[in-house]
């Protein structure tokens, strides 16, 4: 028989062929992610290598947009000369009614919304609030660093990490290496000081600019610690911070449950692509026995799925593992010596992860004049369990 046409050969084949697309894949990642981190910081769109913003901030849908690695949103304003955007023919006309131009100076001076989210939280898990949010003002939220589908070097698709060979998940290990507050609140600044000024000047309409050089933040949980470390270092860029579900450290309970968390997620787990088990410990934590009650088993089975679908693995891991120990006092101490951010807190009563006792502390440290918001029955997640009330509180605290 001819070597050609043996079975040998054809093994030989395949086996060549196997190993080319194994190290093109592996090239490839590898310029990717070195891609990737070089402009970690930089609000890129990835097709252009200049910034671009206001191509996607001016669209009609609300449809999230891949810029450098980050998934987007940008919710317009809803209302008639708000969200500090002034047409300049509205206020000429409104110089004979001194109440009218009065009502255009004050939507002028109101910052945008920015919206950072909890560890396991994406855009979508935050989508039923943008309506009232964005009735006066801009909202801009963004997947930070280890967060969402935006952890994902260059990609527009959860890595699947069943799928990966060693090489490659270093690769992708090496990616997250730091997602520390840190670097989070210089990727915030630079990410927001892009967006105003790309508002500023954009040929949207020549009649409308952004006035404000700062903005309003509404932060849950670890996008608090974010936005409490952002104050720290940008002690100008943070009008007033709304944040719910920090405290000044955990107590032995939740000491407890981040690290049941730290284990399940770790990467030498035998079932390395399975965030079920977290998913569910995640849910159970954050909210009430009465809140999971209510929503049935059904429901809190969706809301685990979803977890799972729109989260890397790795990327929770070194969020987890390098933000744990961090003590927020520092950065409240911080901010209290050098910002002038107008600060509201809101934990749940039934909140095992910060609980009121370590919020008030949290609230003294930074020399808030606001008493904490207590909501009464509720665990961390208090924006999902009393959604109405809280949206109101958000929006009576950045208004007024």
């Amino acid at each position: 028989m001819h070597f050609y046409t043996s079975t040998s050969f054809k093994y030989i084949l395949c086996g060549i062929i196997l190993v080319s697309h194994v190290v093109v894949h592996c090239f490839l990642l590898v310029e990717n992610v070195h891609t990737s981190s070089n402009h970690r910081g930089i609000f890129f769109f990835e097709a252009t290598k200049k910034p671009d913003v206001p191509n996607f901030l001016f669209q009609e849908a609300w449809t999230p947009q891949w810029i450098n690695g980050r998934r987007c949103i940008f919710v317009p304003s809803r209302g008639k000369n708000s969200q500090n955007q002034v047409d300049a023919k509205t206020l000429k006309k409104s110089e004979t009614n001194g109440h009218e131009l009065q009502q255009a100076k004050n939507s002028a001076n109101l910052p945008p919304i920015i919206i950072l989210g909890g560890m396991a939280q994406c855009i979508e898990s935050w989508q039923h609030h943008f309506n009232d949010l964005s009735k006066e003002r801009d909202v801009f939220m963004y997947e930070y660093l280890g967060s969402g589908l935006g952890s994902c070097p260059k990609s527009s698709s959860p890595i699947d990490e069943s799928n990966i060979d060693n090489f490659a998940h270093v690769l992708t290990n090496d990616y997250y290496q730091d997602v520390s507050l840190n670097y989070q609140s210089q990727e915030f600044e630079a990410i927001i000081r892009q967006v105003l000024t790309s508002c500023n000047n954009s040929s949207h309409d020549k009649n409308i600019s952004y006035v404000h050089p700062q903005v309003d933040v509404v932060a849950f949980s670890l996008g608090a610690r974010i936005a409490l470390a952002t104050m720290a270092k940008h002690p100008t860029l943070i009008r007033k911070a709304h944040l719910t579900g920090i405290a000044a450290q955990r107590d032995v309970m939740g000491d407890m449950i981040f690290e049941s968390w730290k284990e399940m997620l770790s990467p030498n787990q035998d079932s390395s692509s399975n965030l079920k088990p977290f998913a569910w410990s995640l849910i159970v934590s954050t909210y009430s026995k009465t809140c999971l009650e209510h929503a049935g088993f059904d429901k809190v089975l969706g809301w685990v799925n979803h977890i799972c679908t729109n989260h890397h693995r790795m990327g929770l891991y070194h969020l987890l593992e390098q933000n744990r120990h961090v003590d927020p006092i520092e950065h409240a101490q911080e901010v209290a010596r050098n910002s002038c951010t107008d600060t509201q807190i809101a934990v749940g009563s039934q909140d095992v992860i910060s609980t009121p006792d370590q919020a008030n502390r949290l609230n003294e440290a930074l020399g808030s004049r606001n008493t904490i918001q207590i909501y009464q029955g509720c665990g961390h997640a208090v924006m999902n369990e009393n959604p109405r009330q809280w949206r109101k509180d958000v929006l009576t605290f950045l208004n007024k």
